[in-house]
């Protein structure tokens, strides 16, 4: 499991945590590649984002287990209001809304 106060964690503590009958805590990470080779190692099972996991399902170190519902995170792009922004920061800040609509619709 993702640490405390992580926003992997804050999804499975309010969403998941409240359906589950009995679960216990093995252990605590603080990256989703240490989860990811806790899980691929056999340790036990572990919540994160389909996006953090792609590289690992993709060459089936791990397997996703189809929970029947669609979880989704809603993302800030935010930056300094009186911060100049260079021509890169801008493309980097137009891609990233443009691939926010992609997702989206």
């Amino acid at each position: 499991m993702r640490e405390a106060f992580s926003g992997t964690r804050e999804q499975f503590d309010r969403r998941l945590a409240p359906l589950l009958d009995n679960w216990q805590l093995g252990l605590e990470f603080n990256t989703n590649t240490a989860v990811i080779s806790a899980v691929a190692s056999g340790i036990g099972l572990g919540f994160i984002s389909d996006l953090a996991a792609a590289d690992a399902l993709c060459c089936g170190r791990i397997v996703r287990l189809d929970l029947q519902q669609n979880w989704t995170r809603q993302l800030q792009l935010v930056c300094a209001a009186d911060k100049y922004q260079t021509p890169l920061m801008g493309t980097f800040m137009d891609y990233a809304l443009q691939w926010q609509g992609l997702q989206n619709g």
